[in-house]
């Protein structure tokens, strides 16, 4: 066994004071190091790599703000690939790739689904014919983030307490939809008169756009419809605009969109009914007031 000497136990002692009296030489030097990867001031921050090498393809500034939302509302975004021809693509935590910037354009990459400027509450401004912002939706980027086929999204359900009874949404968006139910259930102390709007007929529904090929955000449990009796769908009416478009209550609108939902009464094609999960819209909307990226609350984090 190594028993130390009185000149060795002496010497130990006086570099652990040394140690202890002068704490903060050595991490000093480290403390002044900027990472690699550090947003400048001036220059947001984003996760970029070029293809094969290249030079990463330049960005508007609009593109920027689309970017930095995406990343900051969906943590299933990891970082964004810049290919030869000038299109970029969402890279996903598990290694699948999403279109944001189609070459030649799409009308349905993720681009395209934020270009229409979503109006937060209390903004109601007119719909005319082709405003719709947020119906157009990337299909690629919610089979990535909520699943591919009926099963897959079926897997990943979970029941959610709401006011009146439950919904069925997906595991990503219930943090989220909780959230509302509690905004609700203030807003219904409030003003008892906002019961008869707020009776769920429905979450999750594998099924398609009536009248359309594309997939309604139901199927992927994104989207709740509340008293449809009371709140019609354009097909059901004649009313171009809907009177409800500028009356419906606001303080469920606000409920919803505080928590990441758009509301299709704010459509040309109006679901009045109808709120769904699309935080990247209202955290673009909103970037402008708040001087910068500062997100609606996200879904549950890219665990579970």
């Amino acid at each position: 066994m190594f028993l130390p000497t009185p000149r060795r136990a002496v010497g130990c002692v006086a570099l652990w004071l040394l140690f202890l009296l002068f704490p903060c030489r050595l991490p000093a030097v480290a403390a002044d190091a900027v990472p690699p990867s550090a947003p400048s001031p001036d220059e947001p921050f984003l996760p970029l790599r070029a293809a094969d090498g290249g030079d990463i393809p330049p960005l508007t500034e609009e593109e920027k703000l689309d970017l930095r939302c995406l990343l900051a509302v969906y943590p299933a975004v990891r970082h964004i690939a810049a290919e030869s021809d000038g299109s970029l693509l969402l890279v996903m935590s598990d290694g699948s790739r999403v279109p944001y910037r189609s070459v030649p354009p799409a009308a349905d990459d993720v681009k395209a689904t934020m270009a229409a400027p979503y109006p937060p509450e209390p903004l109601r401004p007119p719909t005319p014919e082709g405003v719709a912002p947020g119906r157009v939706r990337s299909a690629a980027l919610l089979a990535a983030l909520y699943g591919v086929s009926q099963a897959d999204v079926r897997s990943r359900l979970s029941t959610v307490p709401f006011l009146q009874g439950v919904v069925m949404m997906h595991w990503r968006v219930t943090k989220a939809f909780m959230g509302v139910t509690e905004r609700l259930r203030a807003a219904l102390q409030q003003d008892p008169s906002l019961r008869p709007w707020l009776k769920s007929d429905g979450g999750f529904a594998w099924r398609r756009i009536a009248g359309e090929p594309r997939l309604s955000a139901h199927a992927y449990g994104i989207a709740v419809d509340l008293s449809a009796r009371r709140a019609p769908y354009w097909r059901w009416s004649r009313l171009r605009p809907h009177p409800l478009q500028q009356t419906y209550p606001s303080a469920i609108v606000r409920a919803f969109e505080d928590e990441g939902f758009i509301w299709g009464g704010k459509w040309h094609e109006y679901d009045i009914m109808h709120f769904e999960y699309r935080p990247e819209l209202l955290c673009k909307a909103r970037a402008g007031k708040t001087g910068g990226v500062s997100p609606v609350p996200s879904g549950d984090a890219d665990a579970r």
